[in-house]
């Protein structure tokens, strides 16, 4: 089994189920969960609530309120050491999302392996 560091992470979808279940699996990886939000908005707060930053977050494109482009800006203007996953299930919004901020994207219907993966390589770059 791979031994990981103490990797905090956020994640923010607008789906609950979706959010939780993706918590629960990184929390298996191995990963620590510090924030689960349910938009762009609902994250920016919180982020201005903590105490110790989330290391990296996994990022949903499409959410009402603050989408994913949104919140990428957003948090690499006041936030910039925060890694961004972005993800979605369009592989025509990815390049979308890298030009707002995000330091990389993946397609939801990936992989386990590969989010692990890219999510320890974006880790790696501080």
């Amino acid at each position: 089994m791979d031994i990981i560091p103490l990797i905090t992470i956020a994640v923010v979808d607008d789906h609950k189920y979706v959010r939780e279940g993706m918590g629960d699996i990184l929390l298996l990886m191995g990963f620590q969960v510090t924030i689960k939000a349910a938009n762009g908005k609902d994250f920016l707060e919180q982020l201005s609530k903590v105490e110790s930053l989330p290391d990296l977050c996994l990022l949903d494109l499409n959410m009402p309120v603050m989408d994913g482009i949104e919140t990428a800006k957003a948090v690499k203007m006041q936030w910039p050491d925060i890694k961004i996953l972005g993800y979605t299930f369009n592989s025509q919004e990815t390049e979308k999302m890298i030009e707002s901020g995000a330091d990389a994207c993946v397609l939801k219907c990936g992989d386990t392996p590969e989010l692990k993966r890219t999510l320890l390589e974006l880790y790696s770059r501080k």
